[in-house]
């Protein structure tokens, strides 16, 4: 029984040493958006005098994803600078630097997060550090109380790609040069932020969405924000973040999925409502559970309900899942379901778990072999002469969770392999 418990203990810190390996996330124009911002002084949300800015996410990002934060003006081809990146001492943005946010873990779309981006450099969750001080040493985004801009981006500040952006304090967007002296204009960069901009006429120092639209999916919810209509303004410090809970939903929300057997193949079924700015439905299979394949696509077109039929493979059961994907390309996946083909293949794997190798037997002949780790990757594939037993030297892998397709002439099955520590 301890080794057994020693082996889960082994699989679970595998499978977060997995997790925690993902790549950072590459957004994209409005896939985060600013939900509030302090341009006043205070000790509200930190133990020092800071600004603030407050931002939602509408998208899961994993751990490592970098976003930059600046209230350079856009001159409409590049950034503004000042003293500490390529102007003269006096000319410039002298009150105006560039700061860097990194997720320190996993953050699910929904999380806000508030930056102390003036001189503390602190966030809620999150590190953030300085990469462009002002002109004065130690400050880097003082936010002018009056009119002053702020910018998302990932990439750099000479190759930016822009995810939020905010002017606040003025009726239009003012052009600036790269060395003009001011802090408080900018060129709109437009469709360089698709569209996704808030120009806020309030002159107010502090302010935040407190619109009662809460609920919905990101289109819709990004559209409220964007109205500053839904703002509200305080002439002291707000505290951050702000006291909502945001729930985003997905454009199409299913109220059902299944799949059944019939004569012409697997007909996956599934029944939607709230269809609001919505593409299409990708349907995706896999016989291991590891890796999934796209076999088809169905458009939306406001119905309740839809269907698709699935050719049945040859492996003892089949995943299915769907994408859901909207009009901006964000997405999120269905619950999976499963069907049994009715394959009377049967195979067995023993010993598993296992340290050094493992004996596959089958009800018919084995041709091949193919064993994987659990993101598809393949380790290990051999060619039998159609034998119904084999056995497999794995003495070569490393501890952890692998998927073993067997093949025949008939059809294939997989089965979950566990290799144990030496």
């Amino acid at each position: 029984m301890k080794k057994l418990y020693l082996f889960t203990a082994s699989l679970c810190l595998l499978l977060i040493s997995l997790i925690s390996q993902a790549q950072p996330t590459a957004l994209s124009a409005g896939d985060i958006v600013i939900v509030g911002w302090n341009s006043t002084d205070n000790t509200v949300n930190s133990g020092i005098a800071d600004d603030d800015i407050d931002f939602l996410l509408l998208k899961n990002i994993n751990a490592g994803t970098v976003i930059y934060f600046t209230d350079f003006g856009w001159t409409g081809s590049g950034f503004q600078l000042n003293e500490n990146n390529g102007c003269t001492p006096g000319t410039g943005a002298a009150s105006d630097g560039c700061i860097k946010w990194t997720a320190s873990t996993f953050l699910p779309i929904g999380t806000q997060i508030r930056i102390g981006c003036k001189v503390g450099l602190t966030s809620s969750t999150g590190t953030v550090t300085g990469i462009t001080a002002s002109a004065t040493p130690g400050v880097y985004m003082s936010l002018t109380t009056s009119i002053d801009q702020i910018f998302a981006f990932q990439g750099s500040l000479a190759s930016p790609t822009f995810i939020a952006a905010v002017q606040y304090g003025g009726a239009s967007w003012l052009g600036v040069t790269s060395c003009q002296f001011t802090s408080t204009a900018s060129a709109n960069p437009g469709v360089l932020v698709g569209g996704y901009s808030l120009l806020y006429t309030s002159t107010i120092d502090n302010n935040q969405y407190s619109g009662a639209l809460v609920n919905a999916n990101a289109a819709v919810l990004r559209a409220a924000i964007l109205n500053q209509t839904n703002w509200t303004q305080s002439a002291v410090a707000l505290p951050f973040p702000i006291s909502i809970s945001f729930l985003i939903t997905l454009p199409a929300h299913l109220t059902a999925f299944d799949v059944k057997k019939s004569e012409t193949g697997n007909i996956l079924q599934w029944k939607v409502e709230n269809e609001d700015n919505f593409s299409h439905y990708e349907v995706e299979t896999s016989t291991n559970g590891a890796t999934y394949t796209t076999i088809g696509s169905v458009m939306a077109s406001s119905q309740s309900g839809y269907s698709f039929t699935a050719t049945a493979s040859q492996s003892a059961y089949q995943l299915y899942r769907l994408k859901l994907v909207d009009l901006n390309g964000k997405f999120d996946y269905s619950k999976i379901v499963r069907i049994d083909n009715g394959n009377k293949l049967k195979t067995t794997v023993f010993p598993n778990p296992a340290n050094n190798a493992i004996t596959v037997s089958s009800s018919e002949p084995i041709t091949s072999l193919r064993l994987a780790d659990i993101s598809g990757k393949k380790c290990l594939q051999q060619k039998v002469d159609k034998s119904n037993s084999i056995t497999l030297d794995i003495a070569s892998l490393k501890p952890g969770v692998y998927m073993l397709t067997i093949n025949t002439r008939s059809g294939y099955q997989t089965e979950r392999i566990y290799k144990k520590e030496n």
